[in-house]
């Protein structure tokens, strides 16, 4: 079996420490859209603030995890 180099060590831990993040970014969207979907309904002012919120987190994505997404939303 062939064992890691210390390159390679780094390069898992960048990828890791990547991914962490985006997971991190797109629970923190699912969160806000929860949050919006629940207040619809009630038609008031924070419904408009957490669309904000679902707005400003999804804008804050790297465009390459942004456009991933809107493949998989595309039927």
């Amino acid at each position: 079996m062939d064992r890691l180099n210390i390159a390679d060590l780094y390069l898992l831990r960048s990828e890791n420490r990547q991914l962490k993040k985006e997971r991190e970014d797109l629970i923190r969207i699912v969160g806000a859209a929860l949050v919006l979907v629940n207040d619809l309904d009630a038609d008031t002012f924070h419904s408009y603030e957490a669309a904000e919120l679902v707005a400003d987190c999804i804008e804050q994505l790297p465009e390459r995890v942004l456009n991933e997404a809107m493949s998989l939303c595309r039927i």
